[in-house]
């Protein structure tokens, strides 16, 4: 039973401490923990804390998770709106955070909930389009540049594949050795 409790306290410890924005964290747990629910606690108490909302980024992998915790997001805040207040520990530090930014997003005159563009909770490859969208000179990648979808993606490495393979073979005489490296 103690056990428990100290796993309790350090975990505890450990999410107080991640939600001090002054610092850096990566937060590594499995599925079901609370990480999402840690991660979207950060980001509302970063906006309590900035002049505009687009001064804080958020990274994800997916575009499913940036949806998803920009949803939550929202939601947090939409959720404060209404005044009543949850009953699990948990929702109670995320509803006291989005209290804090209605509080903010009104003197500041934000409008997230219907400006959640202004939300920068993106992918890593989303960041980095954006980047060279707002710098196609410096980049030397051009205006209007956009992300490839995985379906375009497959098509165009196949192609590459396909392209390889036959220039490879007809630089040889011998295929054997193609043959054998597409064994391997």
């Amino acid at each position: 039973m103690s056990h428990d409790n100290t796993y309790m306290n350090d975990d505890e410890s450990t999410r107080r401490q991640a939600l001090d924005i002054s610092k850096s964290f990566i937060v590594q747990a499995p599925a079901g923990s609370g990480k999402t629910e840690l991660l979207i606690q950060r980001y509302l108490k970063l906006l309590t804390s900035v002049s505009q909302p687009e001064e804080i980024v958020a990274i994800t992998f997916t575009n499913k998770a940036a949806n998803e915790m920009k949803q939550r997001v929202l939601s947090a805040i939409a959720e404060a709106t209404s005044g009543i207040k949850p009953s699990e520990a948990h929702q109670i530090t995320t509803y006291q955070y989005a209290n804090e930014v209605l509080k903010r997003d009104k003197k500041r005159g934000w409008n997230l909930l219907h400006a959640h563009k202004r939300m920068k909770i993106l992918t890593l490859d989303s960041l980095c389009s954006d980047i060279v969208n707002k710098s196609p000179i410096t980049s030397k990648f051009g205006f209007g540049k956009k992300l490839l979808s995985d379906h375009e993606l497959k098509s165009i490495y196949r192609l590459a594949a396909i392209s390889s393979l036959n220039l490879l073979s007809e630089d040889l005489n011998d295929t054997s050795d193609v043959e054998k490296l597409l064994i391997h």
